[in-house]
């Protein structure tokens, strides 16, 4: 649909041609129809544009004005108490998708300037923080981001916008805090919020500072989930999930290649998504795994029927894109890689068309799997852990609890048994 079709049928064309997102409308049409977004979805996003610059054109805001803070208030205090006249678009999550894409636009347009975060004493210390995570001990982005989160929230809570001082802090307020955040969190979220804070802690240390009682204090967290044998898939049950793809689709092509990824290599969800056309070398049959959790690079032997599915993949599924990433979208916004859950979208799925949704769920029962299965083949857990990227060998030996054939097999007959 062009832009004057939709302004004719509009009930409130102003909204859309005054100022201040009036001069760009035709820039932001041409921006979604170059990631190829759909008719009707182009128009709920203009409706929502035209709601939002009536609301700017009656401050009234400059497109300079526009930026994080507008959109907040707009979103927080207009919508909830809105009185425009009707018809006026009030979907906020289309809204925020909307107006996410105008600010991209502005700043490709440079019309308005990046906004800068406020500096902070927590601020300037979680630079350096993360500095340490990713360059001292090399941990992932995704690990570095968490800890980051939990470590802003405790500074925040304790320091304010004034100085950093552990000194200040006793062991009591650390258990304190973590003790408040038991209703919200479930025990495995509980426990990413103490490791990161000792890994804070320890960085402090490195630093000079005392805090060792404070290391001390952090408490230590049941977790029922630890008692739990390692989940796996049988042999049969494997099939099922992969034999779940409808292959007459795209999609289902591009699914059934990253489980296969994940099944046959042992790969997480993230590095998954992270494989690149470059990381296949089809000659020597391996794939390179750059983007690992603990920053490694290690390179895996493609099974057959792993690149069979690849190859089915490339060849009919994955659509004409300029990016290099493996996996991309096949929906607008277009020529963008996958998220970080896009696989465990894909598992889940085949999880509930085989069946099995009530037993497993996620991408790490994949992996879970093959350490299983290369444990029965006689596979030592030194090549085990150099196939799912573990670090330290303890981290493997979890999956000797699944391997029940062998374990009947040693298992002494009951000392009470009649004859």
């Amino acid at each position: 649909m062009s832009i004057d079709k939709f302004i004719g049928t509009y009930r409130h064309p102003d909204w859309l041609a005054s100022p201040p997102v009036g001069p760009i409308t035709r820039r932001y049409v041409d921006y979604l129809q170059s990631y190829r977004y759909g008719e009707l979805t182009t128009c709920h996003y203009l409706s929502a544009l035209a709601h939002f610059n009536r609301w700017a054109a009656s401050k009234p805001l400059a497109v300079s004005d526009i930026g994080a803070a507008a959109i907040a208030e707009f979103m927080d205090l207009h919508l909830p108490t809105c009185a425009c006249p009707k018809p006026r678009f009030r979907g906020r999550r289309t809204i925020a998708t909307a107006l996410r894409h105008l600010l991209r636009l502005l700043l490709r347009l440079k019309l308005i300037e990046p906004e800068r975060s406020l500096s902070t004493p927590a601020s300037v210390e979680l630079q350096v923080f993360h500095q340490y995570l990713a360059g001292t001990r090399g941990l992932a982005t995704s690990t570095c981001g968490w800890q980051i989160r939990v470590v802003r929230e405790f500074l925040e809570d304790h320091f304010g916008g004034n100085s950093i001082d552990l000194a200040r802090l006793s062991p009591k307020c650390v258990d304190d805090w973590i003790i408040a955040l038991i209703p919200r969190y479930q025990p495995s979220s509980l426990g990413v919020i103490r490791t990161s804070l000792q890994s804070y802690f320890r960085y402090r240390a490195q630093c000079g500072d005392s805090t060792a009682s404070l290391c001390a204090a952090l408490p230590v967290l049941a977790c029922r989930g630890e008692a739990k044998l390692i989940e796996t898939l049988t042999d049969a049950q494997l099939e099922r999930v992969l034999q779940s793809f409808d292959l007459s689709c795209r999609t289902g092509l591009r699914d059934r290649a990253m489980v296969r990824c994940l099944g046959d290599l042992g790969l997480r969800g993230q590095e998954v998504a992270q494989i690149s056309l470059d990381d296949v070398d089809w000659r020597a049959g391996t794939v390179t795994v750059r983007k690992a959790k603990d920053q490694r690079v290690r390179v895996l032997p493609l099974p057959v029927a792993t690149g069979a599915a690849l190859a089915a993949y490339l060849r009919k599924g994955r659509p004409k894109t300029r990016n290099r990433r493996l996996f991309v979208r096949h929906v607008a916004p277009v020529d963008r890689p996958l998220g970080r859950g896009a696989a465990a979208r894909a598992i889940n799925g085949a999880f509930a068309r085989s069946g099995l949704a009530c037993q497993f769920s996620g991408t790490h029962v994949l992996r879970s799997t093959l350490a299983t299965r290369l444990q029965r083949c006689g596979t030592s857990l030194k090549a085990i852990a150099d196939v799912l990227g573990h670090r330290e060998l303890q981290t493997t030996t979890r999956y000797a609890k699944v391997d029940f054939e062998r374990l009947r097999r040693i298992a002494l007959p009951w000392a009470g048994r009649q004859s």
